[in-house]
C-alpha cells in the first residue's frame, strides 16, 4: 500500500470520480495524512526544551531585580495586627480625625456649655468618628444616639453630624446637671442610662459600662493633657492594724435609750385612761434596744393621709400607691418624706419619673 500525502487528499473535487475511488486507495489517503501528523505531534512533545521542568526553570530564571519591581507594584494589604485601637490614639491623631466635625462641636459645646474635650472623647469611644456608624441594638451616628434619646433631644437624622452632635450634647448637658457634674456618673448614664446610675448609686456593676468609663476617662484626659493615673504601689501591711483587726470586737453593753419620737396625738390605754409610757421607734435596720419596744403609727398626719399602713409581728410599714407618673421630687413634697429618704427606703427607684402604680415605701417601724 502506497501512502499519500494530505495535499493529494485535498485536491480531490467532488464530483463523479470521487464516487471511482474505491476503498483500499481512500484508506492510503487517509493513513498518509494522519501518520506524519502524529510523528510530528510525537516529537514535539519528545522535545526536552518544551517539559515542564524547562518550563519552570525558565520562569524561575527571572532577574531579582524584576522580580522585586513586580512585587512593590502589587499594593499591600493592610494588616489589622499591631494597629492600635481609636480610644488608644494621641491626642494628635484624635484631633486630626475630628478636625472634619470641628465647627460642629465647637458651637454645640458654646451652646450647651459641655467642654469639647468631652464631646470628642464621646465620639472617640462611640464611633470612632464614623459618621454612618449603627451599632447592633440601633444606636446612630458618631454620639451613636439611640432612636428614643435622638427624639427626646430634637434630632430628626442622626445620621447628620451636626444633629447628631447637638443631641448628644444636649445630652450630656442632662445628664451633668442631673449629677451635679460628676464625670464618671455622667459617662456612665450615657451608656447605661441614667436609671441604672440611681439604681445602683453610682458606676453600674455591668464589665461594658465600667470599661466605656475607663476609656472615655482616658480620652478626656489626653485631650485636656492631664497625666494618666498611675498604679500606687501597695503600702507595706502594718503588724499593729493587721493584729486589730484579728483581735475579737470587744463586748458592748446595751444602750437603754432607744429612739424616741413624740407624738401629735395622745394614745389612750384599754381604760380610756391617756398612756404615759414613752412611744418607741426605730429606724430601718435598727433595732430597739429595749427588750419592751413596740411599734406606734407615725405621728406624721400628711403620711397618714397619702399612706396606707401594713402591721407585721415585728414591724409596721406604710406605703404609697402612686396614682399618676411622676417625679420622685413631687411625690416627696405630697407625702411629706424628704427624697433621700425615699430613695433610702425604696432601692432602685428611679428619679426621674415613677411608674403609676408603683409602691412606694414611705415609713416604717421595726421592733
Amino acid at each position: 500500500m502506497v501512502f499519500l500525502g494530505c495535499e493529494e487528499l485535498s485536491n480531490i473535487k467532488p464530483s463523479m470520480d470521487t464516487l471511482k475511488i474505491t476503498s483500499e486507495r481512500f484508506k492510503s489517503l487517509l493513513l498518509g495524512c494522519l501518520v506524519p501528523t502524529l510523528f510530528s505531534a510525537t516529537a514535539a512533545y519528545a522535545d526536552s526544551s518544551l517539559s515542564l521542568s524547562n518550563r519552570l526553570k525558565e520562569f524561575n530564571s527571572v532577574p531579582v531585580a524584576v522580580a522585586e519591581q513586580v512585587m512593590a507594584a502589587k499594593p499591600k494589604r493592610a494588616s489589622s495586627r499591631g494597629r492600635r485601637a481609636c480610644h488608644q490614639s494621641s491626642a494628635e491623631t484624635i484631633l486630626k480625625r475630628a478636625n472634619d466635625y470641628q465647627p460642629y462641636i465647637r458651637a454645640a459645646s458654646t451652646r450647651h456649655g459641655v467642654t469639647e474635650a468631652l464631646i470628642i472623647a464621646v465620639i472617640t469611644a462611640e464611633s470612632c468618628f464614623a459618621e454612618q456608624a449603627r451599632s447592633p441594638v440601633g444606636a446612630q451616628g458618631l454620639m451613636q444616639l439611640m432612636p428614643a434619646t435622638a427624639s427626646r433631644f430634637g434630632v430628626t437624622d442622626a445620621y447628620q453630624a451636626s444633629q447628631n452632635i447637638q443631641g448628644g450634647t444636649r445630652y450630656l448637658k442632662f445628664l451633668m446637671k442631673k449629677f451635679s457634674g460628676n464625670l464618671p456618673h455622667v459617662i456612665a448614664a450615657y451608656n447605661a442610662g441614667e436609671g441604672a446610675v440611681d439604681r445602683y448609686s453610682g458606676i453600674p456593676p455591668y464589665r461594658e459600662t465600667q470599661e466605656y468609663v475607663r476609656r472615655v476617662t482616658a480620652v478626656y484626659k489626653r485631650l485636656r493633657g492631664e497625666p494618666a493615673a498611675q498604679p500606687q504601689p501597695a503600702a507595706a501591711p502594718d503588724l499593729a492594724s493587721t493584729l486589730a483587726k484579728l483581735a475579737p470586737e470587744p463586748i458592748r453593753r446595751a444602750d437603754t435609750r432607744g429612739y424616741f419620737i413624740k407624738p401629735d396625738y395622745k394614745w389612750k390605754d384599754k381604760n380610756g385612761r391617756y398612756a404615759t409610757v414613752p412611744v418607741s421607734t426605730s429606724r430601718r435596720g435598727v433595732a430597739p434596744n429595749t427588750a419592751s419596744a413596740v411599734c406606734r403609727d407615725t405621728p406624721s398626719a400628711q403620711i397618714r393621709n397619702v399612706s396606707d399602713l401594713t402591721k407585721r409581728r415585728n414591724s409596721w410599714k406604710r406605703h404609697h400607691t402612686v396614682t399618676n407618673a411622676t417625679s420622685l421630687a413631687s411625690l416627696a413634697r405630697t407625702i411629706g418624706v424628704s427624697m433621700q429618704e425615699l430613695l433610702r427606703l425604696n432601692r432602685g427607684v428611679s428619679r426621674l419619673k415613677v411608674r403609676k402604680g408603683e409602691q412606694l415605701l414611705v415609713w416604717e417601724c421595726s421592733k
